[in-house]
């Protein structure tokens, strides 16, 4: 007679082989059975979860440490969570609340392309049901709608503090799922990369009101992050339901090649922010990476002066973070006065986009803040950032001592310098 061999239970299995009812031999940081299936590990909550994290940080993939670096670095540490939150009925009554205000209210604010609309209210939410506990895409979305209820309610506490801890929790899952992007989960980790850097620029405004203002390059750093993701996982999402979020994709641009081959002239809108550039020690590196941002702002701003549809200026807008080299942020954290500029005209186009409600109210408080950093001689170069938001350098003087330290005396130039004529 034949006997059964006994079954020794796994008690530091990781929680995705104990959904499934397989035995897990716990090999960290990917067991064998997930490894197997091409699923994400959770090794959550188990013994050697710290030991599982230290060595999943360790195996990212190469082409993934940029991305890390710049989505996941500075945001990396869990905000503090009130002790009022936790996983009693009303939270999951909350979580319910949450679910349905992304679906049905938040992204059909602003999001009149059909397509991108139903993206992120169809197929994204569905994405975020597959994978378990450890897909980062649904903590991300409760969220942001979270952060969005707390702009429409910000009397009430709850959204702020629900919002810190989702989003603390998709980042954790985040990390884990970057050491192993691949086809079946690749729209997972772009989507929910989009979601971080839209949750960085709006909680922004949250942190700026009475603290020194920085600039916004926790945002470009947040995108270049997306961006990293996108050039590794571009054939698996171009052949999914997630191409429209694609910003750069040729069939969702009215005319792919008129940036290429667009040439701005001293009469195109914001030509003045390349004067002055042979005056300045610089070499033909940084000039052309300045001549490349200024000339895209241009260009996006000249489709709209054209008359160009609404949706395809959006995507010009939107993909300028995308756009702007690594070498352009550096600049931005170091306050350079021109990429403060260029900056801040960013802004001004955003005020375009103010029926989508992750952008309204961002250009009043960031061109503001830029402004503050501006020394004097480069006043001049905030003018039409300012028109946008419907303020001038005087009315701002009284504005900004209250609410951001200047680092300089305010003041105009009246006379802004040359034309750069070389390095081109």
């Amino acid at each position: 007679m034949t006997t059964k061999r006994p079954y020794k239970k796994s008690i530091s299995g990781c929680r995705t082989c104990k959904r499934r009812r397989v035995k897990c031999n716990e090999a960290r940081p990917q067991c064998g059975q997930c490894s197997k299936h091409g699923v994400v590990c959770d090794f959550a909550n188990t013994p050697s979860s710290a030991t599982s994290a230290s060595s999943r940080s360790s195996s990212t993939s190469p082409s993934f440490t940029h991305y890390q670096s710049s989505l996941l670095g500075p945001l990396s540490q869990p905000t503090a969570i009130h002790p009022l939150y936790d996983d009693t009925m009303s939270s999951r009554m909350m979580e319910l609340r949450l679910m349905h205000h992304s679906t049905a209210v938040a992204w059909s604010m602003g999001l009149k392309q059909a397509a991108r609309w139903k993206v992120w209210s169809e197929y994204v939410p569905m994405l975020a049901f597959q994978g378990g506990p450890s897909n980062p895409l649904l903590d991300l979305i409760l969220a942001n709608s979270a952060l969005h209820l707390h702009i429409l309610n910000p009397t009430d506490p709850s959204f702020k503090l629900v919002s810190s801890k989702k989003f603390a929790q998709g980042l954790e899952k985040m990390k884990a799922l970057l050491s192993q992007v691949n086809e079946e989960n690749s729209p997972a980790a772009f989507a929910a990369s989009a979601l971080i850097s839209l949750h960085v620029l709006v909680y922004r405004q949250e942190k700026l009101s009475g603290i020194q203002f920085q600039p916004a390059s926790d945002f470009f750093r947040a995108v270049h992050g997306t961006r990293s993701i996108t050039a590794h996982s571009r054939s698996w999402i171009q052949n999914s339901d997630f191409k429209a979020l694609l910003l750069d994709e040729p069939s969702l641009l009215n005319d792919p090649a008129a940036f290429s081959g667009w040439v701005m002239t001293e009469d195109s809108p914001f030509a003045e922010l390349l004067f002055g550039l042979d005056d300045e020690p610089l070499g033909c590196k940084k000039v052309a990476m300045y001549k490349t941002v200024i000339r895209y702002l241009s260009w996006a701003f000249t489709s709209y002066l054209s008359g160009e549809d609404t949706h395809f200026f959006r995507r010009k807008v939107l993909g300028f973070p995308v756009i702007a080299p690594s070498q352009f942020v550096d600049l931005l954290e170091a306050h350079d006065p021109r990429t403060l500029a260029i900056t801040a005209h960013f802004f001004g186009l955003s005020t375009f986009l103010n029926d989508i409600w992750w952008f309204q109210g961002v250009a009043d408080r960031e061109i503001p803040g830029l402004f503050s950093l501006m020394p004097p001689e480069w006043a001049w170069a905030m003018s039409w950032p300012l028109q946008q938001i419907n303020k001038t350098p005087k009315t701002l003087q009284h504005q900004i001592a209250g609410d951001y330290a200047i680092s300089a005396p305010l003041g105009v130039s009246k006379e802004p310098k040359k034309l750069i004529m070389g390095c081109f």
